[in-house]
């Protein structure tokens, strides 16, 4: 999985140079991250239909390649769309009746499509605000073998606002990734749903 990222990022950045397009990076922090785990098939489990869990801060890296659109679709706004992935660190779940020997480790390595449109200039400070958002698919990586078994990423999501003053930028995410899994207990071996969320705080430049 590291090979397929590390190809990835060069083919963006090889993509970028040869249409000239812009490049972003950055990075930030997971935070108020929550897991969500729905028991569709198991009616019987003692904590009923679902099963939530918060989400240790985590560091993320991320890298889109971007088209600037300047006053081509709307005459008053800027827009880039793009494309991109990203790369977080091992986050775990904060499970106060875990009794395994090993915590629940997991990552969710997203590849999307974005979208960026400048709503305020201020000319004033060379600054502009833009909301951005993302669409695109995931793959979730499991790290306890004993709890997640068989995963499956699927759909991933964001949608949250950007502050640009010259190259460099700070931006606030509302991240969704979902995903499918088998999972172990009470002697069962059945599907669970999964819906992880968080926000991401990060800063970077955009070159």
């Amino acid at each position: 999985m590291k090979l397929v990222l590390l190809l990835l990022i060069l083919s963006f950045v090889c993509i970028s140079q040869i249409f000239a397009l812009q490049v972003q990076v950055t990075t930030g922090l997971d935070v108020f991250g929550r897991q969500d785990i729905l028991y569709p098939n198991v009616p019987y489990h003692e904590f009923g239909s679902s099963t939530s869990y918060k989400t240790a801060a985590e560091a993320t890296y991320s890298l889109e390649v971007l088209l600037p659109l300047r006053n081509v679709l709307f005459p008053v706004h800027n827009m880039e769309i793009g494309f991109g992935t990203a790369y977080p660190t091992t986050r775990k779940l904060v499970y106060e009746y875990w009794s395994g020997d090993e915590d629940i480790t997991y990552k969710f390595l997203p590849v999307f499509a974005t979208f960026k449109c400048e709503i305020v200039a201020i000319d004033k400070i060379n600054t502009n605000v833009e909301v951005l958002g993302h669409w695109g698919i995931n793959v979730l990586e499991s790290h306890n073998n004993g709890f997640y078994n068989d995963t499956k990423g699927t759909f991933y999501w964001a949608m949250g606002i950007g502050f640009i003053h010259d190259k460099f930028l700070i931006q606030a995410l509302y991240q969704v990734n979902q995903a499918s899994s088998m999972v172990d207990f009470f002697n069962t071996h059945d599907k669970i749903d999964i819906v992880d969320t968080h926000i991401n705080v990060a800063v970077g430049v955009r070159l």
